[in-house]
């Protein structure tokens, strides 16, 4: 786990590995130099729990402090939470038990819960369960996937492919996985492993667009053919953005699914503010939210063919 000013949802996802029924596990926290909370939170755990490890530093950024995290893990596995996500019960049996099972499997994952910023359940993942072919296919296709907090891998899975890129700010996950499926089989479990938090202080939330932008240059680069170089690529991309204004979009549409987040928990002061907000960013949010469904499958075909000319 990597925590920076996590203090209002860390004691929640801590508490949520605890709470497991598998106990054969140590927690690994690098405190990535936070200035709330977060220290006192740590050391009050640490202090009841030997199992809880942390180490503080200053501020570098998620990508070095998971690499460090796993610099200081010993397990022969290694599972993923963020600060602000928690644990279901019987996750850590459940993917500990069917990596023991499947020896060829490097990586699995699982399907989540959504929570609000409040804690409150608006949704599920409807992946169901996939094969390594499966999971190759929506990677491929960029289709929805396992939330990187559900993740459990091999550590000699991870010290094969030396960690996280540091180049691939905001979809580490996605690039790591384009790396593992070529020396290993990846599986996702059927059962709801997690609570994944949705809300404008979490860190899925990106209102620069980074991680669609870093996700468009990894599959360039791993399934574009284009001869270019990952530098070339990812301008390629960023010129795509601007000239069709896709970060506006994209920012819009964000807004608009925690809108409709908050409606479905009731919450209708909250609704209102973030479907003005989406409006304010984007009056067409609406034809944007279709657009960009539309052309999410094809723009990555689209960019290599047009770059390899």
């Amino acid at each position: 786990m990597a925590v920076y000013n996590g203090g209002k949802t860390l004691e929640t996802a801590v508490q949520s590995v605890l709470d497991q029924d598998y106990q054969d596990w140590e927690l690994v926290v690098i405190d990535d130099g936070s200035s709330d909370e977060t220290p006192e939170i740590l050391a009050n755990f640490a202090e009841k729990e030997a199992r809880i490890k942390v180490f503080r530093q200053p501020n570098r950024g998620l990508i070095a402090s998971l690499n460090a995290a796993i610099g200081q893990a010993e397990g022969a596995y290694l599972a993923r939470l963020d600060a602000d996500d928690a644990c279901l019960p019987g996750r850590l049996r459940a993917q500990a038990c069917f990596l023991d099972e499947n020896p060829d499997v490097g990586l699995v994952g699982g399907n989540f819960v959504l929570i609000d910023e409040n804690g409150s359940v608006f949704g599920h993942s409807r992946l169901g369960a996939l094969d390594h072919a499966g999971c190759v296919e929506r990677l491929k296709t960029l289709s929805a996937f396992f939330a990187h907090s559900s993740w459990m891998m091999r550590r000699s899975l991870v010290e094969r492919l030396g960690g996280y890129s540091t180049w691939a700010k905001k979809a580490e996950d996605y690039e790591f996985l384009l790396r593992a499926i070529g020396v290993t089989r990846l599986a996702c479990l059927a059962q709801p492993l997690i609570r994944l938090r949705k809300s404008e202080g979490s860190e899925s939330f990106d209102p620069q667009c980074t991680q669609y932008r870093t996700t468009l240059t990894a599959w360039l680069w791993t399934f574009g053919d284009t001869g270019r170089s990952r530098e070339d690529l990812a301008a390629a991309v960023d010129q795509w953005f601007a000239r069709h204004r896709v970060g506006r979009k994209m920012r819009a549409v964000q807004q608009a699914t925690f809108a409709a987040a908050a409606l479905k928990c009731f919450r209708l002061a909250r609704f209102a503010t973030l479907a003005l907000k989406a409006l304010a960013t984007d009056p067409l949010v609406v034809w944007s939210y279709f657009w960009l469904r539309r052309v999410r499958m094809d723009l990555p075909t689209h960019l290599a063919k047009s770059l390899s000319r």
